[in-house]
């Protein structure tokens, strides 16, 4: 079972889904989760958040779908703390899924931070399915007044879990959900080591927040009887030097160097170890009250699930968790139809009180007006303008008496039905095409290819919901594409330190989403990953000396219409990124955002890279070889005059994907020439020579951009590896000098410069056999010494081989050399 919630969703893609968490990013959630939970015959999402956290988020954020694919409602923990839990019930076609953790549905929790997750299949644990229903009834009972949406998602939750026949299980098998709704978690835990009749030898505590003098944990240790406390930290305990003098200091093996939000309680006795994870911090109001609203999940383990390693912390820093005072009015909204706004308003002195309510899209304004709350702080409101069909997320802004400022999301009951009835959403735009990603990928690179530059609106055109049989439905959802929204949410993968402009790093990170889908971390299987990946053409189809149709595989057949379209859409972007390639090559001058474009490029060809790597070309000749394409595309780009700053942005970038390119064995030819090249191009796409140290400084930067990291670990160790090969290769001038100079046969020379070496021993007058070249000549020009026009199989390898035998009769040897007329000096040639 994976254990990243993303992952599990992926592989559960449940129909229902019930997600819990203290802070929310809708735009994360969009980005990462829904995609993940999506299935074409409609999944119903409910996400349950603490309401300051939710009323908060509503702040400078860039969500579309909330409301619309997902509903949220806050809740108001009944014990007048916070709603703390992390957890994830989802349902799915034969399987109930529980997900019990520490990490908040924001980038934080679910990408960098160091998290704990406890997942557990419901049907093997049916005491587990039992306490969670059990768990989510008595929330309900107690929220029902305060937050009773709430109260009926957790009722409707708990309605579709499965109870499976109880089972025997052995105290090593039994797992218990643990939560704060009827007695604190300390008793609890107590409660189990007794039950088991177990002493406790040593308390090992992990947690980001700790009460400022450890009373919490020493309350926890005297009820347990521990003998021994080891507190867990990544370098900083948050208590003061004196909170636990007499105890140990231990540092997790795994998660060195990530922010801690895991919270681990472990309680080792001489039978095994009762392990503790969840949302319970080691403070007095999570772990000795019912204050806050906490759930984690108690197993025992024969031996400790962690590896621990005495460590001294860093330094000590008291942080009491304060989560600040709330707003004390709170409003949860839905959208009945398209002109029916219905809202509960909640707090001290709402009833009736006379509130001016404002309805935003986003940033602009929709309507407003003033209205009476009734005696159970109902607001009902028939709009104006009856809302269209297409619009962003909506939020509700309430203005109570007394500068009393409350907000919300707003639920689109009509939205919500539809996607759990499995309407698909899609966009349709010109000339009747599909509106996938593909083509919005496709469309965007073209149009830089015309000089228009990458960004702004994109597209224009109509929506339509499209049923799951094909049907249309008169009512359309989904707004005209737009760049700028689509590359927002993008932004959250971008790595922190990342050296890419933040334009060019979303529309990378959203190619890569479409060409490199991201391989699953717990899958050894290379055949699997290859699977994943997308199977694309030659990128050179006019190639002379290439078989035309024996090096594409294409996609399995399927009787699925939408499978079919991808399958075209894919054909369309692999031809716009021929494109780019085919602009570099001439020079095109008017290219917008060429360094954006140049990226794109890569990302196609790490993708395909990677699957040659993984499974290695028969090296036939007229087999696709992704090596030569490489060494083709950076051949056309070293020569683009790109913006200093474009240069600085492509370098490391460029420098990490041709050590990868180094690392993909050619189809046909022997590679240290093709090492040299490399280093050649890089040079001069660095604007300057570059020494071995630089060209190692700028690919250990490139490796840690998106594209790299994305890389299965056998490939990107493999290019980590080629790195200082290529830093060490010669100048391309320089092994071509050695291959032609009399003076220096005598030394060893790479194996694919052997054959120049044969063919100049055929000329006692050297002068009469060989030509140097320069770029103009191999790209239209023709042969100095024969003076037949060269085709374009021949600029080709001119290009890609650096050298040729040339002329049907009398045959002689053209080289094509970085600088011509250094090579005919050092030379002596004519």
């Amino acid at each position: 079972m994976p254990h990243s919630l993303v992952e599990v969703l992926r592989e559960i893609k449940p129909r229902r889904a019930l997600f819990t968490t203290y802070t929310f990013n809708p735009a994360f959630f969009e980005a990462a989760v829904l995609p993940a939970a999506f299935r074409p015959d409609g999944c119903q999402l409910r996400v349950l958040v603490d309401g300051g956290p939710l009323a908060s988020s509503t702040r400078g954020s860039y969500a579309r779908y909330i409301g619309s694919r997902y509903a949220v409602a806050p809740v108001h923990a009944p014990g007048g703390g916070i709603f703390h839990p992390k957890l994830a019930v989802l349902d799915g076609d034969d399987r109930q899924v529980l997900c019990v953790g520490s990490s908040n549905l924001t980038a934080a929790g679910l990408a960098y931070q160091l998290e704990c997750l406890d997942v557990a299949d419901l049907a093997a644990e049916p005491q587990l399915a039992k306490q969670l229903r059990e768990f989510l009834h008595a929330l309900a009972q107690q929220c029902m007044t305060t937050s009773p949406r709430a109260a009926d998602t957790l009722i409707a939750a708990a309605s579709w879990l499965r109870i499976p026949p109880a089972v025997t299980l052995s105290e090593m098998d039994a797992a218990t959900l643990m939560h704060t709704l009827i007695r604190p978690a300390d008793v609890q835990l107590a409660a189990l080591l007794r039950d088991a009749n177990r002493t406790a030898r040593t308390l090992t505590v992990l947690a980001p927040f700790h009460s400022k003098d450890g009373a919490a944990v020493h309350a926890l240790r005297e009820s347990i009887q521990a003998a021994a406390l080891r507190i867990g930290h990544v370098g900083t305990v948050p208590v003061t030097a004196q909170a636990y003098e007499g105890a140990s200091y231990v540092s997790p093996l795994e998660g060195r160097g990530r922010p801690l939000h895991a919270k681990v309680f472990e309680v080792d006795t001489e039978g095994g170890s009762l392990v503790l994870t969840g949302s319970i911090n080691a403070t007095e109001t999570s772990l000795r009250s019912r204050k806050n609203v906490e759930v984690s999940v108690a197993r025992w383990h024969r031996t400790s699930p962690f590896g621990w390693e005495a460590c001294e912390p860093e330094k000590f820093s008291p942080l009491e968790q304060d989560f600040g005072p709330g707003c004390p009015w709170t409003v949860e909204a839905n959208l009945l139809g398209r002109g029916q706004l219905d809202a509960l308003v909640q707090g001290e002195g709402s009833a009736r009180a006379e509130v001016t309510w404002v309805l935003y899209m986003l940033s602009a304004e929709i309507a407003r007006g003033i209205v009476s709350l009734d005696a159970n702080g109902l607001l009902n409101v028939d709009l104006p303008h009856p809302l269209k069909p297409l619009h962003d997320a909506l939020i509700l802004h309430v203005h109570g008496p007394g500068g009393i400022v409350a907000a919300t999301w707003v639920n689109d009951q009509r939205a919500l039905r539809a996607a759990r009835d499995g309407i698909r959403l899609s966009t349709q735009v010109g000339r009747g095409k599909s509106g996938s990603e593909y083509l919005l990928a496709s469309d965007l690179i073209l149009r830089a290819l015309k000089g228009q530059p990458i960004y702004g609106q994109a597209q224009s055109g109509h929506a339509r919901l499209v049923h799951s049989d094909g049907e249309d439905e008169r009512q359309g959802m989904d707004e005209a594409f737009n760049y700028d929204d689509w590359i927002r949410s993008a932004y959250l993968r971008i790595p922190p330190a990342a050296g890419l402009s933040r334009r060019s790093g979303a529309f990378l990170t959203r190619i890569l989403e479409l060409l490199f889908p991201q391989p699953d971390k717990d899958s050894g299987d290379e055949k699997d990953r290859e699977m994943d990946t997308i199977e694309l053409n030659d990128a050179d189809p006019n190639d002379e000396d290439e078989v035309p149709g024996d090096t594409f595989q294409p996609a399995p057949a399927s009787t699925s219409a939408g499978t079919k379209r991808a399958d075209a859409d894919r054909e369309q972007l692999l031809k716009a990124c021929q494109a780019v390639r085919e602009a570099f090559e001439t020079r095109q001058t008017d290219i917008a955002s060429a360094d954006t474009l140049a990226l794109a490029v890569f990302a196609l060809d790490m993708e395909r890279a990677q699957a040659a790597f993984l499974a290695p070309s028969n090296r036939e000749r007229g087999a696709f070889d992704v090596h030569r394409v490489l060494v083709l595309w950076f051949e056309s780009m070293s020569h683009y005059e790109f913006a200093s700053e474009a240069r600085s942005e492509l370098l490391p970038v460029a420098c990490a994907i041709a050590a990868a390119t180094a690392a993909v064995p050619p189809c046909i030819d022997p590679q240290e020439r093709h090492l040299s090249q490399l280093r050649s191009c890089l040079h001069r796409l660095a604007g300057a020579p570059l020494t071995d140290d630089e060209v190692l400084a700028q690919t250990a930067r490139g490796m840690r951009e998106e594209i790299m990291l994305r890389l299965v670990d056998s490939f990107r160790a493999a290019a980590i590896a080629q790195a200082a090969v290529l830093a060490r290769a010669p100048h391309t001038d320089d092994v071509l000098l050695r291959a032609i100079s009399p003076t220096q046969q005598q030394q060893s020379l790479p194996e694919s410069m052997v054959p120049l070496q044969a063919a100049l021993a055929r000329w006692p007058d050297r002068s009469q056999g060989i030509a140097a070249l320069d770029l103009a000549s191999v790209r239209s020009g023709g042969c100095p010494i024969c003076y037949a026009h060269f085709n374009d199989a021949e600029r080709r390898q001119l290009r890609y081989q650096r050298w040729m035998l040339h002329g049907s009769g009398r045959q002689h040897v053209l080289l094509f050399p970085d600088d011509r007329s250094a090579l005919r000096r050092q030379g002596n040639l004519r």
